[in-house]
């Protein structure tokens, strides 16, 4: 608004107009600021964050362990040239095979452009799945294939702040 007025004084109508321009903007982005990607279907980071605030609140008040509950199922794509536009379509893809193997309430997100994650019960996370998301992956993506590992949750609340960040680092 400054630039537009170029040093002089705005009327007050002008200033109202725009603040509630602005309010009514940012208000109409705030809902429609979603936990999940509407195209992948694959939850945000502050989802997961919350999700898994969620399991140790739970885990308290249930005395019970997270890390004997839960752990993460992380994919990693290896570097790949592009355009913004294919690594959507490499998320599509990466939603879909993992969406294939847990079609349940499980939390999968979109940690950064080239890796994701699955919050999963312990039993959920065992070889045979393992093997069913890498062989998924490998019919979409031939050469390299996707890693996968298993990341264990850490005991305390606290820690998993740490382990979020080393993946989206």
């Amino acid at each position: 608004m400054e630039r537009a007025f170029d040093g002089l004084e705005p009327s007050f109508a002008m200033v109202r107009g725009v603040a509630v321009a602005w309010a009514e903007t940012s208000r109409g982005l705030q809902l429609e600021t979603s936990c999940e990607d509407p195209l992948t279907q694959l939850s945000t980071v502050a989802h997961l964050r919350h999700s898994l605030d969620a399991l140790y609140r739970g885990a308290i008040r249930d005395g019970t362990t997270v890390s004997d509950r839960h752990g993460l199922l992380v994919v990693e794509l290896h570097r790949q040239s592009g355009h913004a536009l294919e690594s959507t379509l490499h998320a599509v893809d990466v939603s879909v095979a993992l969406r294939t193997v847990f079609p349940g309430d499980e939390v999968i997100a979109h940690l950064t452009p080239r890796r994701f994650c699955v919050v999963a019960d312990r039993d959920r996370l065992d070889q045979p799945t393992m093997n069913l998301v890498t062989i998924l992956l490998r019919r979409t993506f031939e050469s390299p294939p996707p890693r996968v590992w298993l990341e264990m949750l850490p005991a305390d609340a606290q820690d998993v702040t740490w382990v979020v960040d080393a993946l989206t680092g």
